[in-house]
Order: C-alpha cells, then structure tokens, then sequence
C-alpha cells in the first residue's frame, strides 16, 4: 500500500452516535505507519516541531477570544499556535478567518 492507495476504512455505528458523532472510520494499520512515515519526514524539514498537548494549552482553548470555531482539536491547534506564537497554516477557512480579525498568524495552505 502505498500513500497514493485509498486505504480500506470501515464504519461501525456505536455509542459515539450518543456522544453526537454519527460515525467512527477506522484506517487500516498499514496506511497509518505510512502517515506516520511521512509525519516524522515532514517535521524533521527545518522550522516545523510537533508540539505538545500543555494545560495552558488546553485552558487558552477553552477562553480564545471572540467566538470561535465549535471543533475542539481546531480550538486545541489555534491555542497552541497561540501559545507557541507560530504561524499555523491551514486551508481551514473558519481558522482562516479568525487570524484575519488578529487573533493568530496564519497561511492558507
């Protein structure tokens, strides 16, 4: 399998219904060592990291200012753009707007 592959997913229906997910996917173990692969290749490029999940992380989520996107990994990835004072780049336009009224930098991938 390589990166190019669609992976096999499939779907079960559980109590993540009740929690106000409709559907859980679940990849195939050989398509996440190759996402893995190409993570570790991307962040070793020079002026990437991978940061931490921090309690001031987590606390600067739950209080960003304005209103804001209602995802909580978005929020937890803006926070800890925030926090770091990195530019975070995304395609996501809700981000997108968001840095535009100052409250982050941010590229349009």
């Amino acid at each position: 399998m390589s990166f190019h592959d669609k992976p096999q997913l499939s779907r079960r229906h559980s109590m993540e219904r009740s929690m106000g997910y409709s559907e859980s996917i679940y990849v195939h173990s050989s398509y996440l060592k190759i996402m893995l692969g190409l993570l570790a290749e991307a962040v070793s490029a020079r002026g990437l990291s991978i940061e931490p999940l921090r309690a001031h992380v987590a606390i600067e989520a739950s209080s960003l200012p304005e209103t804001f996107h209602c995802d909580p990994a978005n929020r937890l990835i803006v926070a800890t753009a925030r926090v770091s004072d990195a530019a975070l780049m995304t395609r996501d336009q809700l981000i997108l707007d968001y840095a535009a009224r100052g409250h982050l930098t941010a590229i349009a991938a």
